[in-house]
């Protein structure tokens, strides 16, 4: 979460993370997913265009809410839609224009990659 918080990484929300926070029943859990929220860098509206675009998923079978948050996704430019939602985070790939993941795998792959990355570097700098 640093990368978020220090503005490295940014964190594209929605108008459809509101309303689910919004609509989370448990006050504890709702108090939290809003405190997290509260560090979203960029948080899109819900328009006419993110109401067309979701038609589409959920005529694949989405969920009305999953299709609108990867609407909302596509609309902000993200680079990957994080989901705990394993089966959506493994829709096919070529239903979406946004990249799906779970976060735990996502961060895991990020962070190997930086490992690679690293290893690589100082094994040149080693004169290896």
């Amino acid at each position: 979460m640093h990368r978020f918080y220090v503005h490295e990484w940014e964190w594209i929300g929605s108008e459809a993370i509101e309303i689910e926070v919004g609509n989370t029943p448990d006050i504890g859990k709702r108090q939290h997913l809003a405190g997290l929220a509260s560090y979203i860098h960029k948080s899109v509206k819900i328009r006419d265009n993110e109401v067309r675009r979701s038609g589409q998923p959920e005529k694949l079978g989405f969920k009305s809410f999953d299709a609108m948050h990867t609407a909302c996704s596509e609309s902000g430019d993200a680079d990957y839609f994080l989901t705990t939602d394993d089966k959506l985070a493994e829709r096919e790939k070529e239903e979406l224009n946004v990249r799906t993941a779970n976060p735990l795998y996502w961060l895991t792959e990020v962070i190997s990659n930086e490992s690679r990355i690293y290893k690589s570097v100082s094994d040149t700098s080693d004169g290896n």
